[in-house]
């Protein structure tokens, strides 16, 4: 099931001058966006969806140098969007669209819709000449989704923001286990419960009978480029083709040993990252290339230690990496020790080199400043525009603490903590 979604951006005769955007009298150029006609044609098809669900609105932004940032929202009914811009080279064109479930459902039937999503996004760099109309094309993808929380009584709760603390939408499990992963429609694989087949989740509270006959209980991640999961189990990474049906596993052999496997991410661009023991204790995070096109052939790209991470840190020595995300163009990595002593940090890190940029909440003790400190941050739990949204969990010396930290990337500063999430239990236990 290729998950990709193409906005097809061209040239149109007839465009919505309520959609233009001017951005001044200068030498200006025009953009043009293709939405893909009205909501009737733009409604998702047979999976893996070709096209679009309705939208209630869509908001373009246009930014670059020598330009102010411009952005204008248009009914999801706009059929297009053309946009006036002062001439000059790479112009950032990005959109954020938001579904409207309820019509979609409407044109769909009653096919699972992935309603996890919250909002579709893309972004395109075209350089633009004064009177030049200029086509852009982009893929789209899930920008944002619900929060997920699983309790481990026997329910997966979704949230849509990180205040909600009431009556949050949930499905009913035998018990969940730890792993969980997007995909860029927003679905979320599970597993419901140690050992049982892993579940494609469309639309919350009713799971569509969609599971693979998988049962390994390790971390894992899926892969846009290759439609695609990969299972960081032990020292062996498996690579799972979901296109094929039943999906087929393949065991790949890796380049460098690697054992104990905390995590794994991939990017988009299909590149692999796993951390784990690189040998006799030496813990690193690992960059691989994979080629599914051409035998699985798996080649080993950067490696970077814990030590150069800022990983190795903790009372006992390394930190243990609970999960690892790409997003925005960087890997972050979620560490944590669940001792003596409950800390932990969120770093970020180069994809190119596998160099740290920065890091967050670190504290040498139990967090004294827990607005800025965290206690264990262990999994990421939602894909949310320039935020990260963390499960933080520990132990103050006194009482368990379970809470969930919301980190912009931009500020890089802790914004958000809800302490008071009473449907959410702990990973490190």
């Amino acid at each position: 099931m290729k998950s990709r979604v193409l906005v097809s951006i061209a040239l149109a005769a007839l465009l919505l001058a309520s959609c233009e955007l001017a951005l001044g009298p200068r030498a200006e150029g025009t953009l043009v966006l293709n939405l893909g006609g009205g909501p009737a044609s733009r409604v998702f098809s047979d999976a893996p969806f070709s096209g679009l669900p309705v939208f209630s609105s869509v908001t373009v932004t246009v930014s670059g140098s020598g330009m102010p940032t411009a952005s204008k929202t248009v009914p999801g009914t706009a059929t297009s969007v053309t946009l006036q811009v002062p001439a000059g080279p790479a112009r950032k064109v990005e959109v954020y669209a938001v579904p409207d479930w309820e019509a979609t459902q409407l044109q769909q039937g009653s096919t699972p819709l992935p309603t996890l999503a919250k909002v579709y996004g893309g972004t395109a760099i075209v350089d633009v000449a004064g009177g030049q109309k200029v086509p852009v094309s982009m893929e789209m993808d899930v920008v944002e989704t619900k929060i997920v929380l699983p309790y481990t009584s026997g329910n997966v709760y979704f949230v849509n923001s990180i205040n909600e603390s009431t009556s949050p939408e949930f499905i009913s499990v035998n018990s969940f286990y730890k792993y969980f992963s997007f995909d860029s429609f927003g679905r979320v694989f599970l597993r419901f419960g140690a050992g049982a087949p892993l579940i494609s989740l469309f639309t919350n509270p009713t799971a569509p009978p969609d599971s693979t006959p998988l049962t390994y209980d390790y971390p894992f991640a899926y892969s846009k480029k290759d439609d695609a999961l990969y299972f960081a189990v032990s020292s062996t990474l498996y690579f799972v083709d979901l296109t094929s049906d039943p999906p087929v596993d393949t065991d790949l052999g890796l380049p460098v040993s690697i054992n104990s496997m905390q995590t794994v991410a991939v990017d988009p661009d299909g590149h692999v990252y796993v951390a784990g023991d690189t040998g006799e204790g030496d813990y690193s995070v690992v960059k691989l290339a994979i080629d599914a096109a051409s035998g699985l052939e798996v080649r080993l790209l950067k490696m970077a230690s814990y030590a150069s991470l800022g990983l190795n840190v903790g009372l006992y020595g390394n930190l243990q990496v609970k999960d690892m995300t790409v997003r925005n163009g960087r890997l972050y990595i979620a560490a944590a020790e669940n001792s003596d002593v409950h800390h932990g940090k969120v770093v970020e890190v180069s994809l190119s080199d596998l160099t740290k940029t920065r890091e967050i909440g670190w504290s040498t003790t139990t967090p004294t400043s827990p607005s800025t400190q965290f206690y264990g941050p262990s999994r990421f739990l939602a894909i949310v525009p320039r935020k990260l949204i963390v499960a933080d969990e520990g132990y103050d010396g006194s009482n368990d603490r379970n809470r969930i930290v919301e980190i912009d990337i931009d500020s890089w500063n802790m914004t958000a903590v809800n302490t008071t999430v009473t449907f959410f239990n702990s990973y490190f236990c």
